[in-house]
């Protein structure tokens, strides 16, 4: 499976979006993916500390995520991928760096966007 940030901010967004404490974000509810790709990228969130998941490996070699919330990460990051402005010079600096979208990679250059744009 190939990293999607859509998808990831997608999944952090419908959980962000969840009414009340606790949540319940089934693959079904993010659109655009299928089921597979969904639980993967909630696994991976999950395996960061960015989301509260539980994940089962099913017997016919797919796996079933239920995404149960953000951690504080989770909705750090989620912060920084809503702003539509930041997300875009954070896409464009790394195509500029020819760096991978990494969650390293990420979170250090929205970290310098923000700081330039919090010293102007």
């Amino acid at each position: 499976m190939k990293l999607d940030w859509e998808c990831i901010r997608q999944i952090l967004g419908a959980i962000e979006a969840q009414p009340g404490v606790t949540c319940q974000l089934h693959p079904r509810e993010v659109t655009g993916w299928d089921q597979a790709t969904v639980s993967g990228h909630m696994r991976l969130l999950e395996e960061h500390r960015l989301i509260d998941a539980r994940c089962v490996d099913l017997q016919d070699g797919t796996m079933f995520c239920v995404a149960l919330g953000l951690t504080w990460e989770g909705h750090e990051l989620i912060a920084k991928l809503n702003s539509p402005a930041l997300w875009n010079r954070v896409q464009k600096i790394a195509g500029q760096k020819g760096l991978e979208l990494s969650l390293d990679v990420v979170k250090a250059i929205a970290a310098a966007v923000l700081d330039r744009m919090v010293k102007r």
